[in-house]
């Protein structure tokens, strides 16, 4: 009788780094895109929100990184909080940026 608590113990020590694991956010697969408002940039990293919660990731950039701005091209520099991002990575390297202003809710 004894055990059951104990070894329910040990399952739920050894599951929660996979549980844990699963709920972070993982960058976008190679070549396709995602969706997400930024949040801050620091260098040449953007801090994103993505999803209904809001979780925040980090995204590298670095020169190769082509940017745009309502479709125009664009720099880093002329990037916004609250701006609304079509990021797209290739092999872990942040390709394009594509930026928009952010639509006002009503």
């Amino acid at each position: 009788m004894r055990r059951t608590p104990l070894l329910l113990m040990f399952a739920l020590i050894a599951l929660a780094p996979a549980a844990l694991a699963a709920s972070k956010p993982k960058p976008p697969a190679d070549g396709k895109a995602l969706g997400a408002y930024l949040v801050k940039i620091s260098g040449t990293t953007l801090m994103v929100s993505i999803g209904n919660a809001g979780t925040e990731v980090l995204i590298p950039t670095d020169e190769r990184t082509v940017f745009t701005l309502e479709g125009e091209p664009a720099k880093l520099s002329d990037l916004k909080p609250q701006m609304l991002l079509r990021i797209v990575q290739e092999e872990g390297l942040t390709k394009t940026v594509d930026a928009r202003a952010a639509k006002v809710r009503k």
